[in-house]
């Protein structure tokens, strides 16, 4: 999981001397990304009950997740309100 991680930064730091940037290009390593957030998370949560701090650090991920999806319904919400979108029935 390591050489993925290490694959997909090393993208994105030779991707970010580019004179020209645009996101469609990062998109292809999002997965990659992804895949190395879920095995830490996996490891965390196996692990959780060895010791406090894997504990802790599971806490934090699990706090960061419900963080992430409140953010996510307060910013739709939002995003309904503007002048410009759909009326609101």
């Amino acid at each position: 999981m390591r050489d993925l991680l290490v694959a997909a930064a090393a993208f994105v730091a030779l991707y970010s001397m580019l004179p020209h940037k645009e996101m469609r290009f990062l998109f292809p390593v999002l997965p990659l990304f992804n895949t190395c957030a879920a095995v830490a998370i996996a490891r965390l949560h196996l692990n959780r009950v060895k010791s406090l701090p894997w504990r802790a650090a599971y806490a934090a991920c699990v706090a960061a997740l419900l963080a992430s999806a409140a953010a996510s319904a307060v910013f739709m919400q939002a995003s309904r309100c503007v002048p410009c979108a759909a009326p609101v029935p």
